[in-house]
């Protein structure tokens, strides 16, 4: 089920960049 307002779509896609990001720098710095 998704009941997902066009705001939450619009919001969501950016939220999952950033925390991609975020986790991409974390994996950097525990592997240096």
């Amino acid at each position: 089920m998704r009941l997902w307002h066009k705001d939450l779509i619009d919001v969501l896609p950016k939220n999952q960049l950033v925390s991609q990001w975020r986790e991409l720098l974390a994996y950097k710095r525990f592997y240096r």
